[in-house]
């Protein structure tokens, strides 16, 4: 399963790849370039964006856990162990 989430201003799209485990950034301005490929450790089921940006949640269900990628930084911050079998994932902005 291949999943696909957009960058809050739409400048970037996150596209998983459940073969490779990466993450590819595709540039949205430069005639869809691919401008790096994040590492996950396993199959991914569901990508979010934070309302800022910085990081990508992924779900891992053959893991039990969630993945918090640094964008910037391209690399996974934080492995959350959550419940059995997580596939979807939905993150909201702040409140005002």
């Amino acid at each position: 399963m291949t999943m696909i989430t957009l960058s809050p201003d739409g400048k970037e799209a996150y596209i998983s790849d459940a073969v490779t485990n990466y993450i590819s950034v595709l540039d949205l301005s430069q005639q869809f370039t691919i401008k790096d490929s994040l590492k996950v450790n396993s199959h991914v089921t569901d990508i979010a964006v934070t309302a800022s940006g910085q990081f990508i949640y992924t779900c891992h269900p053959s893991e039990n856990k969630i993945s918090v990628i640094d964008i910037q930084k391209s690399r996974i911050e934080k492995e959350i162990t959550v419940g059995a079998f997580p596939k979807t994932i939905a993150l909201f902005p702040p409140a005002f």
